[in-house]
């Protein structure tokens, strides 16, 4: 059987034994295997019961919504964290090392610029260890984008999946996720020749085959 999950951009943050999403909720773990973690929202008692559940990939730091919320957000308790935080930039030139922080060590992996007279444009990759480790064994790739949720001054959230053994399922799980932008050919070609450096000192990376949606700048780079 295989099953699909819906990996949500949340910005989770974990804080001794409590996970925050960045939405407002706020999970205790119920359930830990060798591979896998289960968390369960904190208002799980009566007369606010929630069944929202998580689902968290040991060592990659991949999340997925398992049950969807149906207590409302506690948005003070994220008001506060993110007056903290240091806001989007408004343009490209900008500084990486104030963000750092807010995300996990190591996590941050390389800084794509492409630098011309016409036109600035930068790339951001980000990966785990244990993600880039999956990447490299899975045989087949997904890529994915969305235009949504992407933070200025950024134009598109793109991210590469494959599946992943769990128990007796196949989960697709996000492995590589890239803030774009730009959607050019060369800008593509830059982004995938970073990735395959991060994957080669790990060895040959065993990709077979890429899904992806149709936009000519993307197709056009599958011969590199």
């Amino acid at each position: 059987m295989l099953v699909q999950t819906t990996s949500h951009p949340m910005t989770m943050n974990q804080e001794g034994k409590t996970l925050f999403d960045g939405l407002g909720h706020s999970y205790h773990i119920k359930r830990t295997s060798k591979i896998s973690r289960t968390w369960r929202c904190n208002r799980h008692a009566k007369p606010h019961f929630c069944r929202g559940i998580a689902f968290e990939l040991m060592g990659a730091k991949s999340f997925s919504v398992k049950v969807p919320h149906t207590c409302p957000a506690n948005l003070d308790v994220e008001r506060k964290k993110q007056s903290s935080y240091p806001k989007n930039p408004t343009d490209l030139h900008f500084e990486w090392g104030p963000f750092e922080r807010c995300i996990p060590d190591g996590y941050f992996r390389a800084d794509v610029v492409i630098d011309t007279p016409r036109r600035y444009v930068r790339h951001l990759i980000f990966a785990t260890d244990q993600q880039l480790h999956l990447l490299r064994k899975a045989k087949r790739w997904y890529g994915d984008g969305t235009f949504f949720i992407c933070p200025t001054p950024f134009y598109r959230v793109f991210s590469i999946h494959a599946f992943i053994r769990h128990d007796n399922l196949d989960k697709q799980v996000p492995l590589v996720t890239v803030l774009m932008s730009g959607k050019r050919k060369k800008n593509y070609v830059a982004v995938f020749s970073s990735i395959l450096e991060l994957l080669t000192p790990l060895g040959e990376p065993r990709v077979e085959e890429f899904m992806m949606d149709f936009e000519a700048a993307k197709w056009q780079i599958k011969h590199y």
